[in-house]
């Protein structure tokens, strides 16, 4: 009974990778503020990384890359490394020090988002 629990959490986390990826990707179903539309996969890494820990957040951070890497076509490394790096830290110092609440899920995620676009503005020029 319990493996049936595990494998359909797992499960579901799978399936709201996909949803999230048609969601972010399809033409007219994304949302955009202003022309910036958020990434939900740095959200759907720090989340899945706080609730599972460190191990569960690195492999579902490289699901979210493995998904964003197909939509924008190639297998770029910076993607394939910044995904799985991310769920790892955040699993890290969610289990030695903080509390999983919003205001943590907000740091992460806006520090996520700001390194991300950051690293991306200086390799892309």
């Amino acid at each position: 009974m319990q493996r049936n629990k595990v494998f359909f959490k797992y499960a579901a986390y799978v399936l709201l990778a996909l949803g999230l990826f048609v969601l972010q990707f399809s033409r007219g179903v994304s949302i955009s503020l202003f022309g910036f539309s958020c990434d939900y996969f740095i959200m759907y890494t720090v989340a899945v990384s706080m609730f599972e820990g460190m191990v569960a957040g690195s492999a579902y951070g490289f699901l979210a890359a493995l998904c964003v890497c197909t939509a924008k076509g190639g297998f770029p490394l910076g993607y394939l490394l910044f995904y799985p790096f991310l769920g790892m830290l955040t699993g890290f110092i969610v289990d030695i020090d903080f509390r999983k609440h919003l205001l943590t899920a907000l740091l992460f995620t806006t520090g996520g988002s700001v390194i991300y676009d950051i690293t991306a503005h200086l390799l892309n020029g």
